[in-house]
């Protein structure tokens, strides 16, 4: 990912749009350039952890650190959405605290990164919203996780987070 930050600094920054809606979309992904990168940076991140342990010390930066903030304050979010009661497909207090979530990601992102990163907020955020399930089928699959590590990719692309973070990017982003 070494000339990553110049193509991400030549490449405008827009607001995600899903283009995989079913299922005749996926040949045209798996041979897109943003597959590649995916593959390769989930690779990356598998080498880096290798005969790791969750619970292994590992440095963290402190862009990370929070991150993981973020992540806690996500988090605490669930306090404030009392339990509505199970439906068959979940509790609709879900609705609740992602609508949370999509009103505050923004803000949270920008305390968590560097002043540098916020024009990268527009492309951020969507991935970062789409990492916690869909509020209308209260619902959290494969396609929520593939989100998050999307965003932690565009966190890299950008050098918001570089090489060395790749063990604390799982074992304490990713695991908590």
């Amino acid at each position: 990912m070494s000339d990553s930050k110049a193509e991400a600094s030549t490449t405008p920054c827009q607001k995600p749009i899903p283009k995989i809606k079913d299922i005749s979309m996926m040949k045209a992904w798996k041979d897109s350039k943003a597959y590649r990168e995916y593959t390769l940076f989930v690779q990356s991140l598998n080498r880096a952890v290798h005969g790791l342990k969750n619970t292994d010390s590992v440095p963290i930066s402190p862009t990370l650190e929070k991150l993981i903030i973020l992540l806690d304050k996500l988090d605490s979010f669930i306090d404030q959405c009392p339990p509505k009661g199970r439906s068959r497909f979940g509790d609709a207090a879900y609705r609740d605290w992602h609508a949370k979530l999509k009103q505050e990601s923004e803000q949270l992102l920008k305390e968590a990164l560097p002043e540098q990163y916020h024009n990268y907020l527009e492309e951020l955020t969507p991935y970062l919203q789409d990492s916690f399930g869909n509020s209308t089928r209260l619902d959290y699959g494969t396609g929520h996780e593939l989100a998050f590590v999307l965003f932690l990719l565009c966190l890299c692309k950008i050098e918001a987070l570089t090489e060395q973070d790749s063990r604390a990017m799982v074992l304490k982003l990713f695991a908590r």
